[in-house]
C-alpha cells in the first residue's frame, strides 16, 4: 500500500540496509531517542522543533526543507527552543540542495528579507544578523 505524500515519515526513507532496530540493554542518546519517537510520525504533524531538527542533521531534507519554508514564511522567527530556531537549522542544509531547488532558494531568499521586518527580530538583531549572514551566503554560492 503506498501512502500519500501527507502520511509520509522519516521512516519511508531509511535505506533498506539500515532499517531503524532498537538494540537491547542499549542506552540511546537524546537524538537517537528523539528519532526513535518521530520516525513513524507523517511530516505534517512534526512540531517546528523536529522539523529544525531532523533539518539540523539532514534528515529528509527533500521532504523538511519545503515544510520548514512554509513555517517560515508564517513566522520567519519561527522557533520553539528559541526565536529563530528553524531559520538557524536553514543554514546547515547544503548548498548543493539549494542549487538544484531554485524555487525553494528564492522562497527562502524571501524569508530572509522579511526576517528584519518581524517584531522580535530587534530582541536578538546580533545573532539573526549572524544566522541570516551565513544563510544568505549558502543561498547565493555556486553549487558545492
Amino acid at each position: 500500500m503506498n501512502k500519500s505524500k501527507a502520511d509520509s515519515c522519516m521512516a519511508d526513507f531509511e535505506p533498506e540496509e539500515a532499517k531503524y532496530i532498537l538494540e537491547p540493554d542499549r542506552r540511546l542518546t537524546s537524538l537517537e531517542s528523539w528519532y526513535h519517537d518521530k520516525r513513524l510520525v507523517p511530516f505534517g504533524e512534526l512540531s517546528a522543533w523536529d522539523v529544525s531538527r531532523a533539518i539540523t542533521q539532514r534528515i529528509c531534507l527533500e521532504q523538511l526543507v519545503p515544510i520548514a519554508i512554509e513555517l517560515l514564511q508564517e513566522n520567519p522567527m519561527a522557533g520553539e527552543w528559541y526565536e529563530g530556531d528553524l531559520l538557524d537549522a536553514m543554514r546547515k542544509v547544503p548548498i548543493a540542495y539549494w542549487s538544484t531547488h531554485i524555487g525553494q532558494r528564492d522562497a527562502m531568499k524571501i524569508v530572509c528579507e522579511r526576517v528584519v521586518e518581524h517584531e522580535d527580530y530587534k530582541n536578538d538583531q546580533a545573532d539573526i544578523d549572524s544566522i541570516l549572514d551565513e544563510l544568505k551566503k549558502n543561498l547565493t554560492a555556486d553549487k558545492a
